[in-house]
């Protein structure tokens, strides 16, 4: 996620109850099933499927990543706290 998040930041988000909606451009943590738990931006949604993907030229392609379901976002982050000062993610 570099560009958004820097190696150090600290992010700031909530928990998602089961009936908490997400929408791309949401930044979520995902638990993916072999890859584990990653921080990653929601480029698409189509039902209760997500593409998710990075923001680095280097981030995982979200090809690689594949679909993820609703269940396996476990929250979505809201403020950045870095050197600059706090930050709303968008």
């Amino acid at each position: 996620m570099a560009g958004t998040l820097l190696h150090g930041d600290i992010l700031i988000g909530q928990r998602l109850l089961e009936d908490e909606t997400v929408r791309s451009g949401d930044v979520v943590e995902i638990k993916h099933r072999e890859l584990g738990q990653l921080v990653k931006r929601i480029v698409n949604c189509i039902g209760d499927e997500f593409w998710v993907g990075g923001d680095s030229m280097t981030s995982l392609e979200s090809e690689r990543i594949g679909k993820v379901t609703r269940d396996q976002i476990l929250a979505k982050f809201l403020l950045r706290l870095s050197p600059k000062g706090i930050n709303l993610i968008s």
